[in-house]
């Protein structure tokens, strides 16, 4: 019983004790931030390449693929340095879809007829992603929402949380920290990413979960700015949640009344 406590400590309060000793530390100091704030050049850096690639990426900026490959390469380095192995198979994952991300957007600059060499065009494109004042080039598309039946999407969970204690057991021999924490975002991420591309309106719903995960495996871990930019990812995740949810339900109300009266009613 105590070898199987290993693979899943500390429990779902003990994963947060930490967050809530440093909560309670601001409160009382609020000059210790700058203390908690003092993490490596190489955390930082991949925090700053990591926030710069989500905005490039809102932006519809092809610059977010390449700055995005930074940071999941420096997080690799950062997560193995902290033992949190699953999170390094993770940013493996990261790497190969943002490799395709990268092809996929590849012609962005041909199919808007922006003029000039490769490097201008890039190096304009990515003054223009920077820009958060100003109105992308290139408006966003409107999103197609489709929407998974909720017992589906709690089959999925449930799978991500079964497929996150099996790993937990391999990771912990290998000296894992956190296994099944850590094995849980690993699980939860590829099935939310998946989603994602897929367009399930749940899929934000799973990264507010994963993001919730992540904010008290990196708190426990010391990981500070990383647990900063994964509060930014739960916001994120929620705004988008909402928007979805709310796209999903118009496109719902103007596929039904384009419908024939007589037909609905039949």
């Amino acid at each position: 019983m105590s070898r199987i406590s290993e693979y899943f400590a500390p429990g779902p309060i003990g994963l947060y004790s930490h967050l809530g000793e440093i909560i309670t530390q601001l409160w009382n100091d609020p000059f210790s931030l700058l203390l908690l704030m003092a993490a490596s050049q190489m955390e930082w850096a991949a925090v700053i390449f990591t926030l710069v690639g989500v905005i490039l990426a809102g932006r519809q900026n092809i610059w977010s693929w390449p700055i995005g490959l930074v940071g999941v390469v420096l997080y690799a380095i950062v997560f193995r340095e902290v033992a949190l192995k699953s999170d390094v198979l993770l940013q493996v994952y990261f790497f190969i879809t943002t490799f395709y991300g990268w092809w996929l957007w590849g012609g962005y600059a041909k199919q808007h007829g922006m003029a000039g060499s490769t490097s201008q065009v890039h190096g304009r494109l990515l003054i223009e992603g920077l820009a958060f004042w100003r109105t992308p080039r290139v408006r966003e598309p409107e999103v197609i929402v489709t929407k998974l039946a909720s017992g589906t999407f709690v089959l999925l969970l449930v799978g991500s949380v079964v497929a996150a204690a099996l790993i937990a057991v391999p990771m912990h021999h290998v000296g894992a920290a956190l296994p099944f924490w850590d094995g849980l975002i690993l699980t939860a991420s590829v099935v939310a990413q998946i989603l994602l591309a897929r367009k399930v309106a749940q899929s934000w719903w799973l990264w507010v979960f994963i993001n919730i995960v992540a904010i008290g495996v990196y708190s426990t871990k010391g990981l500070y700015p990383t647990t900063v930019l994964y509060g930014f990812f739960l916001i994120n995740a929620i705004y988008w949640g909402i928007r979805w949810h709310r796209l999903h339900a118009a496109q719902t109300v103007v596929e039904h009344s384009s419908i024939p009266h007589v037909l609905r009613n039949a």
